[in-house]
């Protein structure tokens, strides 16, 4: 009997402890995140949110002024009655916890304010209605979680049916399953890049079903794996802004056909071209001083290759690479690639140890 009373509170506890708020004004719920700095997050309440939602800049409450700063984890959860979320032109709002929006059916679109800098696992796990996402400009990197309905292995907005992205400022998450946060968006055709976007991010294009992509004056770098199983690129033509490209940065772009690199562009980086199974030959320009390791790695449909006449020596890398001892040792650079036709026109540099430049 005692058992079973002490279960009865711990569940009333728990229950209220799930609806725990300090106070509401406007329909909204919040919870007092400082005194001192006179803050609160939006939580979730004994009502679940409904219709349009506009969050303030601050509220006001028993003549004390709050400023609120956080959407607190799962705030918005299970509010399939939700239709939209809007935030105040001056929004104080710096982080989106877990799960916040989990489960909005009713969502269509929502824009993420510059103020905010983190979203936290899970924020938009379940939001099968949710197709617009306007990430507004800024400078300040925005931290992404990931997560969704099907596992933590999946990116932030999964379970998005997105066809529009607005992508106004840096972003940071993980790139552990090789996915960017809108990886495999197969409705995606409205994608924008902003004027503070300066670097395309890792795998950013994964699964995208574009087969080309312009990008703005204002990106000057490629990062590492930028396009990184782009499937349905077919052909690429580098900006004259672009002054960097990172390493396997066109890898796994099986439908490339033709890609230039233009005369500013002095080195070719570790497995550029990784496995460009579409690629049936390469014109290495003249300017080129260098190319890494793995570059044309897996690249099966190459025939042909030219080196540009000039008097700079290139030195070339390896297809395969073996640490053995600390020394590098490996497989040719063109070993993959079923080669027919090649011009040699300036002096060439490779480890010849137990290797051969094809």
């Amino acid at each position: 009997m005692k058992k079973k009373s002490l279960l009865l509170v711990l569940c009333a506890f728990y229950a209220c402890m799930s609806y725990a708020y300090n106070f509401e004004e406007g329909g909204i719920y919040y919870n007092i995140t400082s005194s001192a700095n006179m803050t609160v997050s939006v939580t979730s309440g004994t009502e679940k949110y409904k219709g349009i939602c506009h969050i303030p800049e601050y509220v006001t409450h028993e003549g004390e002024t709050y400023y609120v700063t956080a959407i607190g984890s799962y705030a918005f959860s299970g509010c399939t009655d939700l239709s939209s979320v809007s935030f105040d032109s001056n929004s104080c709002v710096t982080s989106i916890g877990s799960s916040a929006f989990a489960g909005c059916n009713g969502m269509m679109s929502i824009t993420i304010p510059a103020s905010v800098t983190s979203i936290a696992d899970n924020a938009f796990s379940g939001c099968k209605t949710l197709r617009t996402v306007i990430i507004e400009d800024s400078k300040t990197t925005l931290s992404l979680g990931e997560g969704s309905m099907k596992g933590s292995s999946y990116p932030l907005f999964a379970d998005c049916p997105l066809t529009t992205f607005y992508w106004g400022r840096p972003l940071s998450y993980s790139t552990y399953y090789k996915l960017s946060p809108i990886s495999n968006q197969l409705s995606l055709n409205n994608l924008t890049i902003g004027p503070n976007v300066t670097t395309i991010s890792a795998y950013m294009f994964s699964g995208n079903p574009k087969t080309t992509i312009e990008l703005p004056e204002t990106v000057t770098a490629l990062g590492d794996h930028a396009f990184d199983g782009f499937t349905n690129l077919t052909s690429f033509t580098i900006p004259k802004n672009i002054t960097s490209i990172g390493e396997y940065a066109f890898a796994n772009c099986t439908g490339l056909t033709s890609l230039t690199i233009p005369s500013w562009i002095s080195t070719i980086s570790v497995g550029t071209f990784q496995n460009c199974t579409g690629l049936k030959s390469f014109v290495i320009p003249n300017n080129v001083t260098s190319i890494g390791n793995f570059a044309f790695n897996g690249c099966t449909a190459m025939t042909g290759v030219v080196f540009e006449e000039g008097d700079e020596t290139l030195s070339l890398g390896y297809n395969y690479y073996n640490g053995n001892g600390g020394s590098a040792l490996g497989k040719g650079m063109f070993y993959d690639c079923p080669l027919q036709s090649v011009f040699v026109g300036r002096p060439l540099t490779y480890h010849a140890d137990k290797s051969k430049i094809w």
